[in-house]
């Protein structure tokens, strides 16, 4: 079979799908019937109300930490101290909210390869994250990491 013959007849397919399709779709969306999701649906009304509590957010410029260096101890000390963080002494017991990691442990999905040499040694203050669906509660095998 010839490769134009081939192609004509999918576009001539297609064509024909759309149209028959088409004046379908239009009537439904003129009659303002169309279902935006079939969860919403099977629900029987609309989706959920959107959130009206309030969302916080936190900043923290890493640049004071280079030019400070013993800064971001104190900031995970003082934050430990305010939100009543125990220190178990042993790492396996260990509470993080915000703590000095590496790079590479940090951010353990993005490429090494092109890192900068400065990046390598440089610490990391980083933060749990407070996630809606966190991936560690999913994760721990004893389910000693709940949220509330």
């Amino acid at each position: 079979m010839d490769s134009k013959r081939r192609d004509f007849l999918k576009i001539a397919g297609l064509t024909a799908i759309a149209g028959i399709a088409a004046p379908s779709a239009f009537n439904t969306l003129l009659k303002g019937e169309a279902i935006a999701s079939a969860g919403q649906a099977a629900a029987g009304g609309h989706g959920a109300a959107a959130p009206t509590g309030k969302r916080y957010g936190m900043v923290i410029d890493v640049k004071k930490f280079t030019e400070n260096p013993g800064l971001a101890e104190q900031c995970v000390s003082v934050c430990h101290t305010i939100h009543n963080v125990p220190d178990f002494g042993n790492r396996k017991d260990e509470i993080k909210w915000i703590w000095i990691e590496s790079y590479e442990h940090t951010f353990p999905t993005e490429s090494q390869y092109k890192r900068p040499d400065a990046l390598k040694d440089m610490p990391i203050l980083t933060l749990c994250n407070h996630c809606d669906n966190p991936p560690c509660v999913r994760a721990c095998p004893t389910k000693a990491t709940y949220k509330k």
